[in-house]
């Protein structure tokens, strides 16, 4: 008695019974690989023009930055020396901490170097005020550093 096979529908086995056709799964891969490289091909393109485009503003700006001639950009303005102008800046404070200068000529007030007035703080000490004994009406540091930047035109 020969033996009959039957053929069941993919829904009556729980799984498919076909493989998966080759042809329209490469023309998927290959029309991926394709958009992927035209995708970056035209990025390129666009990174280039942009690039060549800048430098060529750059170009065209640059001399009356450095000069100061011809027309003025308007402010804020980039710093040229950037180094330069924040170390000839840091040397100046230096300079200013670590020398005697009037601050107030009319007042009397002087400005001393930071490790004189370190040594004369170490020496004399911070003025404290006794338990129960009301602050005094002074000023408050915050208000003399307002009026010192005032005064400076800050």
């Amino acid at each position: 008695m020969p033996i009959e096979t039957k053929t069941l529908s993919a829904a009556a086995a729980g799984y498919e019974n076909r493989d998966v056709r080759f042809w329209p799964v490469l023309i998927s891969a290959l029309g991926l690989a394709a958009f992927c490289a035209l995708s970056m091909w035209t990025m390129k393109v666009m990174f280039e023009t942009l690039n060549n485009r800048l430098s060529h503003i750059e170009q065209q700006a640059r001399p009356t930055a450095i000069t100061g001639g011809g027309e003025r950009f308007p402010e804020p303005r980039l710093e040229i020396n950037g180094r330069e102008d924040f170390a000839a800046y840091r040397a100046r404070q230096e300079a200013e901490l670590n020398s005697y200068g009037w601050m107030d000529k009319k007042a009397g007030v002087v400005r001393i170097p930071i490790d004189r007035a370190m040594d004369l703080l170490a020496q004399k000490g911070l003025p404290v005020r006794q338990p129960g004994q009301p602050p005094k009406a002074d000023k408050t540091p915050l208000d003399m550093i307002q009026e010192r930047r005032l005064e400076r035109g800050n």
